[in-house]
């Protein structure tokens, strides 16, 4: 606006409406900052919260992959068929865990964490490997 001005090339009301728009743009800098400012505290407490809510979710994962070797079908005397319908009931358990780790992963990613949820999905999968070669186990099992 500036070279319109000085090549005499600009309206008296552009350079006015510029002007206007320029202070206004720098109050929309000047809220956004002091609104960054007043959330701040906000925004820190809700990150630690779901940093405690994956660390919570981790341990119950661990716990949960360490019961499930307690279970009955682990063991040969629990029988084919009810095996395989006990490990049917896992997927379903197992469903929770993913849904967690989505509402979590998506949390953690808008706080810029994506990353941190890895584990729980890792250890998740894992269980679902391990229960895909019991299902395949009791299969055999079944068939012979």
């Amino acid at each position: 606006m500036k070279l319109f001005q000085e090549a005499r090339l600009s309206k008296e009301s552009q350079l006015k409406a510029f002007s206007g728009i320029t202070k206004q743009w720098t109050d929309v800098q000047k809220v956004a900052k002091d609104v960054k400012k007043e959330i701040e505290k906000d925004v820190q407490s809700e990150n630690e919260r779901n940093n405690t809510n994956i660390k919570n979710l981790e341990d119950d994962i661990t716990h949960y992959s360490q019961e499930l070797k307690k279970r009955e079908f682990f063991q040969y005397k629990c029988g084919t068929d009810q095996a395989i319908e006990k490990l049917d009931g896992v997927f379903a358990e197992l469903k929770d865990f993913e849904e967690s780790i989505a509402d979590l992963g998506e949390n953690a990613a808008k706080f810029g964490n994506a990353n941190q949820i890895e584990k729980a999905r890792k250890d998740v999968e894992a269980i679902k490997v391990t229960i895909d070669n019991m299902k395949i186990l009791w299969d055999h099992i079944e068939i012979c």
